[in-house]
């Protein structure tokens, strides 16, 4: 039993060499190039492309669902038609001998709706060391090209230039007053005055300076300071500016020391008669003011005794100073200034180059290789 065994063993060993000898040979005598689906969609044609050597017989072997024609088969090399057929029966292996090394190109073709086809191609080589040709397509280009000469700016240091300029530029901004009236009033008993001070120009411009209207100042003084305050006004001294710390912030440029020697010297002494004064914007409430009737009371800002009094105001149209001499049996003299305070801004004018930097730039001749033309080969060379 055991001879039996091993002798059916041995006849199998000998059988399966003879078949791998067989297969050995047959894939040495022919190699498998691809193996693989494809699908082919309607009017859209799938290309193949493989390397083939000089003296290589290619076989195609196909197979389709239920082994249904292909619609279009058409395999070129180099433009050259080697097999050209329509409704091609998958069942039939094709073979072709390629009589020069190139490109071999497998077109599937289909008219309606799409198909799918399992492909084998084989290769059998007729010179021995044509077993070893590499069927990938392994493509190189060449060019055409020519010498093209241009130029180029290049810095080649750099030049100053100067321009002239001139700018205006705020030198100063301060306050100062310009005097609107100045008048002495001499008030019988009993008797009434007034002073109406129309808004002058806002804006006061000149070439190098611009002066904004801020408000008015009203100083107002009576008995014997009246006097005094007068002779101040006629002799230059700017009363309307000593009193502009009203108008500035704290620590702003008029010192106080300054407004009050001011007052000391236009103050009235003491036991000057006083004179009532009211500060109004509207002529219907002077009317008031001047009618004798004591029960009509005009609306006023401010009313007091015009003792020694310095008011600022905002730059309203019209304002009105009101005056009665409160003493019946005497006369009072009263002496009235007003001034327009404005902001001033000096401007100074400067002459200054623009310097600009710019870089010199020369020519320089360049030349590069231009492609003309591109060729496209199939296999390395």
């Amino acid at each position: 039993m055991n001879r039996v065994k091993v002798f059916l063993w041995g006849l199998m060993v000998l059988i399966s060499g003879i078949s791998f000898s067989q297969e050995m040979d047959l894939s040495y005598d022919a190699y498998l190039i691809t193996m693989r689906d494809i699908s082919i969609s309607k009017n859209s044609p799938t290309v193949l492309k493989y390397g083939f050597n000089e003296g290589d017989e290619v076989t195609l072997i196909m197979s389709t669902n239920k082994s249904k024609p292909i619609d279009g088969l058409k395999i070129t090399q180099n433009s050259k038609v080697l097999f050209n057929q329509s409704d091609v029966n998958p069942d039939l292996p094709i073979s072709l001998n390629i009589t020069e090394k190139g490109i071999v190109e497998f077109t599937f073709s289909k008219r309606s709706f799409s198909q799918d086809i399992s492909i084998r191609i084989m290769r059998k080589s007729e010179y021995l060391d044509g077993r070893y040709f590499n069927t990938a397509i392994q493509q190189y280009k060449t060019y055409d090209t020519v010498t093209m000469v241009y130029q180029i700016d290049q810095v080649d240091g750099y030049e100053e230039y100067r321009d002239p300029a001139y700018f205006k530029v705020i030198s100063n901004v301060d306050y100062e007053s310009v005097q609107m009236s100045a008048k002495k009033y001499n008030l019988k008993g009993g008797n009434k005055d007034y002073f109406m001070l129309v808004k002058p120009k806002d804006t006061i411009v000149s070439e190098n300076k611009q002066m904004v209207l801020v408000g008015y100042q009203i100083i107002l003084t009576s008995a014997a300071g009246a006097e005094s305050m007068w002779n101040a006004i006629k002799i230059g001294v700017d009363v309307g500016c000593l009193a502009l710390n009203l108008f500035l912030p704290a620590g702003g440029t008029v010192a106080a020391l300054a407004v009050e020697t001011a007052f000391s010297m236009i103050a009235p002494q003491e036991g000057g008669e006083p004179v009532y004064f009211i500060i109004m914007n509207e002529k219907s409430e002077l009317n008031k003011f001047t009618d004798n009737d004591n029960n009509t009371n005009p609306m006023v800002f401010e009313s007091g005794l015009a003792t020694g009094y310095s008011g600022n105001w905002m730059p309203m149209d019209t304002l009105i100073v009101g005056m009665q001499n409160l003493n019946m049996l005497a006369e009072i003299d009263v002496s009235l200034a007003t001034y327009a305070i404005y902001q001033s801004t000096t401007w100074s004018e400067i002459n200054q180059d623009i310097v600009t930097i710019k870089p010199k730039v020369v020519k320089l001749d360049m030349s590069r290789e231009v492609i003309i033309n591109e060729k496209t080969y199939g296999f390395q060379k």
